[in-house]
């Protein structure tokens, strides 16, 4: 990916290096949140788009469906998102998108279940929990889903590189093989209203973080606004963080020339001529920086500093 990263991502690049640097975990932007921040907006209105035609896709299973509304948002890796679906929970992956990968869209158990329900008269009762679908929830399932694809081929055109195509169907998230535990996701959690306003039945939408890198490139080419104060603190936080940066200090205490066939024929026992080791130079991270004097300090060798060295010519 081309383009400079927005302030919340190298925040999130910053606190995940500490985090590694400290041995509590790897650099992984994706476990940061506020990572999201800049493309939420964006993201939010496809993520709209996909809600308003599904709830009029649904309605042909069920007729009480009033609203689908974005419920969360979120970066999570793939196994955590598999702890968060209920099971049983109907599976579809879509391909479509770039470099092959697939759209993950999740219906929790609840919704299979007040659909079968609703759909034959009923107002979504208590259905006792169970490990499998039945067969007549595992075909409303599979309705469902040839209906949201459309919906999905509408609403993430800008992401997806051909026509989505459902490629596998399952009840049992562990037979998903598109996704390795450790790979990071962007998950939305929609929620269907049926006007009683107590149902928290969920449908999800989920793709890999690394197909949204089109995306975000698209959103580096538009105008961004100015965010004032908060570019200040952003840029105050920064230089606190650089100045805490750790950087290696040298200071030389003598240099001489030699020839390589000196250099050759060095063996343990023969001595080097140095000249005395009055003026040093300071150097940091390789590059000269100062000059001064050696001396002792409490004890210690000391360098006290006397002038800056001049630049040196590319």
């Amino acid at each position: 990916m081309t383009g400079v990263l927005e302030p919340e991502e190298l925040e999130a690049f910053m606190d995940s290096a500490e985090s590694a640097r400290d041995g509590n975990g790897k650099y992984d932007f994706a476990r940061q949140d506020y990572a999201l921040q800049r493309l939420l907006p964006a993201l939010n209105q496809l993520q709209l788009q996909f809600a308003e035609s599904g709830k009029e896709s649904l309605r042909t299973l069920l007729p009480t469906l009033t609203s689908i509304s974005i419920d969360n948002t979120s970066a999570m890796r793939f196994d955590e998102l598999r702890r968060r679906l209920p099971a049983p929970c109907n599976i579809a992956l879509y391909n479509g998108l770039a470099d092959g990968a697939s759209m993950l869209m999740a219906m929790e158990s609840e919704l299979i279940f007040q659909m079968v329900d609703r759909y034959y008269g009923g107002f979504g009762g208590a259905v006792p929990i169970r490990e499998k679908f039945s067969v007549t929830e595992e075909s409303f399932s599979e309705q469902a889903n040839e209906l949201l694809k459309a919906d999905i081929a509408k609403a993430w055109k800008t992401l997806l590189v051909q026509t989505p195509s459902l490629v596998q169907q399952t009840s049992d998230i562990r037979t998903i093989e598109a996704f390795g535990d450790q790979d990071s996701m962007v998950a939305c959690r929609f929620v269907l209203d049926f006007g009683g306003g107590s149902d928290n039945v969920g449908l999800w939408l989920a793709l890999p973080w690394t197909a949204l890198d089109d995306f975000r490139e698209r959103l580096d080419d538009t105008p961004r606004p100015s965010h004032g104060d908060a570019d200040v603190q952003w840029q105050q936080r920064l230089s606190k963080r650089l100045e805490l940066t750790p950087i290696e200090m040298t200071a030389i205490l003598a240099e001489t020339e030699i020839s390589l066939k000196r250099v050759l024929g060095f063996k343990p026992g023969d001595i080097i001529d140095i000249p005395a080791a009055d003026a040093v130079t300071v150097c940091l991270d390789g590059q000269r920086l100062m000059f001064g004097r050696l001396g002792a300090q409490q004890g210690n060798f000391a360098v006290r500093i006397e002038g800056h060295c001049a630049p040196e010519e590319e």
